[in-house]
């Protein structure tokens, strides 16, 4: 007896998924969803997580949660944070072999409390004896800036950069530092500086109608890693399946099929990928654009020119 099988392709236009390939073993990676959150004393929020495997393919999976003060939340099985009392604490997810970065959880008890700090500057590079202005910007839960507050400075290497209590930054030897403002007890997520390596910025542009904009900055420390940063002003059009990716084209087909993909994003704000872990060869001046890809569908929503 006979049997017949029959392979159907379908073509979907829309990103509506990732693709299966069979791809070189890389490190495990796990991303929290959700980026600093601050919750209002009592209340609630789900996190959830991007995984990959070691194929860096896309999988669904239960991580195991923790809670760095479980005096000031707690975390279920399922990534439910509850918030239990003022302050802040960080949310590290982990998975076999792959853990998170962790994410700050700050508890307010009022809308009058900081709830976020924000860390700005006009560069992520600057050369040795150079100085550059930090500020800090303190904003409640409803995302209002708090004015007037005094602001406590620190970095995590004075080897490689000094940093005053005005917050300016003097680099003095080669290397990437992480600078964290606190105000009012409540901490920012690290802002990181290049000292003496080299930096591309661009400013990113929607294509085909899609939303694309903010500041996208392509790095190289002195021990040679390469880093994508995307800002915090980063903002994009979404679908299933949008991705970051490297690459000598601008079309979503060539950039597809050449470029380097760097990760699926699902939310807008900031994100930092580690080139020279997915590619140790990539320098500066391998890839001209940065992409933003529909990738299951090859459509470009945005294009940022190293080169402009």
């Amino acid at each position: 007896m006979k049997k017949t099988f029959i392979l159907l392709s379908i073509i979907f236009t829309s990103c509506i998924g990732t693709d299966v390939v069979d791809d070189p073993v890389v490190p495990q990676e796990i991303t929290i969803n959700e980026a600093t959150q601050a919750i209002m004393l009592g209340d609630e929020r789900v996190f959830t997580v991007t995984y990959f495997n070691e194929y860096g393919i896309e999988e669904t999976i239960s991580p195991d949660w923790f809670i760095e003060d479980t005096e000031i939340a707690s975390v279920s099985s399922s990534g439910v944070v509850t918030a239990k009392s003022m302050g802040q604490t960080s949310l590290i997810a982990k998975f076999n072999e792959a853990e998170s970065e962790p994410v700050l959880i700050t508890v307010t008890g009022s809308v009058d409390d900081v709830a976020t700090v924000i860390v700005q500057a006009e560069a992520t590079q600057i050369d040795i004896g150079v100085s550059i202005q930090l500020t800090a910007m303190a904003l409640n839960i409803l995302e209002n800036e708090i004015m007037g507050l005094p602001v406590s400075w620190s970095v995590d290497d004075n080897s490689i950069a000094i940093l005053n209590e005005s917050g300016l930054l003097t680099g003095k030897s080669e290397g990437v530092v992480k600078v964290t403002a606190t105000i009012e007890g409540i901490k920012s997520d690290p802002f990181i500086v290049n000292v003496g390596g080299q930096a591309k910025t661009t400013t990113l542009s929607g294509e085909s109608g899609y939303i694309a904009e903010g500041t996208a900055t392509l790095s190289k420390a002195a021990d040679g890693t390469v880093t994508l940063i995307l800002g915090e002003d980063f903002k994009t059009s979404f679908a299933l399946g949008t991705f970051i990716y490297l690459s000598n084209f601008t079309s979503g087909g060539d950039t597809k099929a050449n470029g380097l993909d760097l990760g699926e994003i699902k939310e807008n704000g900031a994100h930092t990928f580690n080139v020279t872990a997915l590619d140790s060869d990539v320098d500066l001046t391998t890839y001209r654009y940065v992409i933003i890809l529909c990738k299951p569908a090859s459509i470009t929503f945005g294009v940022g020119d190293f080169q402009k």
